[in-house]
């Protein structure tokens, strides 16, 4: 049998985090140049949900510090999965290029993004986090949001979003399941962002891959 797929965008979390995908997105947006402590978006409601099947035989990745790790692709992260995480970023400027209808929203072409050091950052520590330690959700189990490990990071953003999942193992299957979201496809067409970073890490668990996408406008 097929291994369940999720993903999550950072927005409004769907009840259902079942066998079939489940998408849940939130956003952040603040006029000023200095962004708000608290995201303007609803909280995902109750505590980060666990796989059925916890995450082993991975490195431990709970941070007691609750800091961001600094990541360095050419020593720290392997090069087969920063081959993937850079697919990603060609498919979805692919899809920009193009345009593309999210449920009922049209969206223009819209110009490339670029990956952004410390948006990988964000990714690839929150991707470790799911993976290692067993959890789906925008909320780590420090209480963090995506807003919240963004700054950490050093980043200063206007706006932000983030998209998640769990269950696809290649960037094409993990970008077409995003982009059969209307929410997760608003996040990747959304004109707005400049700036995007992709965090992949596999699990010894049921989903066997998970993928985290943040953007940001600065």
């Amino acid at each position: 049998m097929a291994r369940p797929a999720r993903a999550g965008l950072l927005f409004a979390l769907l009840a259902s985090l079942s066998a079939s995908p489940a998408w849940a997105c939130r956003k952040h947006s603040n006029p000023s140049p200095s962004p708000s402590s608290h995201p303007s978006a609803p909280p995902a409601r109750g505590k980060p949900r666990r796989p059925s099947r916890p995450a082993a035989h991975t490195p431990e990745s709970r941070h007691s510090s609750g800091v961001i790790p600094s990541f360095d692709a050419g020593h720290s992260w392997p090069n087969a999965w920063v081959a993937m995480e850079e697919r990603v970023v060609v498919l979805i400027n692919r899809e920009r290029a193009l345009g593309a209808t999210c449920g009922g929203t049209v969206f223009a072409p819209a110009p490339p993004l670029e990956a952004e050091p410390r948006l990988v950052q964000a990714a690839r520590a929150h991707t470790r986090d799911m993976a290692t330690a067993g959890f789906f959700s925008h909320t780590n189990l420090r209480g963090q949001s995506p807003f919240d490990r963004i700054r950490q990071t050093g980043y200063a953003f206007r706006a932000a979003a983030e998209n998640i999942s769990a269950g696809r193992s290649t960037p094409e299957d993990v970008v077409a399941g995003w982009m059969s979201s209307p929410g997760h496809c608003a996040n990747i067409m959304n004109p707005i962002y400049a700036d995007v970073g992709i965090g992949y890490f596999p699990a010894n668990d049921a989903y066997g891959h998970y993928w985290t996408q943040t953007f940001g406008h600065r």
